[in-house]
């Protein structure tokens, strides 16, 4: 019993004590407990679902908003979803049982979603256009939930308050 209690606490330490960043275009969507938002409609304070592999789904708040402007982004169709990113950006690939980055991604391979469920890739593009970037954190270490099919995303951890 002491074990698992001293278990949750470093948990509960090493997520609360840290942050997480993603960063996708405007209109990607991102569960939240009053249904799926896009990211460009998100505001200081709210709720975001997002997923830590230990302690399940949590609802953290967001912390903070960056709009950056790039050269450059991946775009990702997987499954019905069309998902555009920065070549950075780790999804979880089923097959090679770890994260990899979207530009490093293949056609058939085999993305993570909410329930086990794999959503498959079908395309994977580098797009040379200017794009605006939402750099959304939230005040806990967790991977996110993006687009209505659930894909889970990593995120970047920071230790910045």
């Amino acid at each position: 019993m002491y074990n698992t209690f001293k278990y949750l606490l470093i948990i509960f330490f090493l997520v609360l004590n840290k942050t997480s960043l993603i960063s996708f275009v405007a209109h990607t969507s991102v569960r939240t407990p009053i249904g799926y938002r896009n990211i460009v409609g998100l505001k200081l304070g709210e709720l975001v679902y997002s997923y830590h592999e230990s302690l399940g789904i949590l609802a953290c708040r967001v912390t903070k908003i960056n709009i950056k402007h790039v050269d450059q982004v991946i775009r990702l169709q997987a499954g019905s979803e069309s998902i555009l990113t920065l070549p950075e950006q780790s999804f979880y690939s089923v097959l090679r049982k770890q994260w990899v980055q979207v530009q490093a991604l293949v056609v058939g391979e085999q993305l993570l979603a909410d329930c086990n469920q794999p959503v498959l890739v079908s395309s994977v593009e580098q797009i040379n256009n200017v794009h605006d970037i939402y750099q959304i954190e939230l005040d806990k270490v967790a991977n996110f939930f993006v687009t209505t099919s659930r894909i889970i995303v990593a995120s970047s951890k920071s230790t910045q308050a």
